[in-house]
């Protein structure tokens, strides 16, 4: 338990800790809940950020997370130090189109951008430099 955020109680991400009670949170829950006050939400004290623990850091490294884009249909699972660099390059993560602004799978991007493209370039052949 030890290594969830006590915010979102998922497992920690970029975790850091209140250096006064010594509660752990993502660093994304932190700065999410110390804009609606300054106060840590654990003990309440004027929150001062603090680096997360060694053998905490140890923990998370050592444990198998899925990818965060399994809910779109991805599969691979990593140490928990990888992990966060393959969901860069997933290919299971939403994009946005640059031109009609659709949110698309990162898969599908430039089968769906060569699409929109072409289609634009049968409406107005002036636009022809798109590609």
């Amino acid at each position: 338990e030890y290594l969830l955020c006590a915010l979102c109680k998922n497992i920690l991400w970029d975790p850091e800790k209140c250096s006064n009670c010594k509660i752990h949170y993502c660093k994304f829950c932190i700065t999410f809940s110390l804009l609606k006050g300054k106060k840590c939400p654990s003990c309440l004290s004027e929150y001062k950020k603090s680096n997360a623990d060694i053998y905490l850091l140890e923990d998370l490294n050592e444990q198998i997370v899925k990818c965060v884009y399994c809910i779109n249909g991805c599969s691979v699972t990593l140490n928990y130090n990888m992990i966060k660099q393959h969901e860069e390059e997933c290919i299971y993560r939403e994009m946005q189109c640059e031109e009609c602004h659709t949110k698309i799978l990162k898969k599908y991007y430039h089968t769906h951008i060569a699409y929109f493209r072409r289609k634009v370039c049968y409406l107005n052949t002036s636009l022809c430099s798109l590609f």
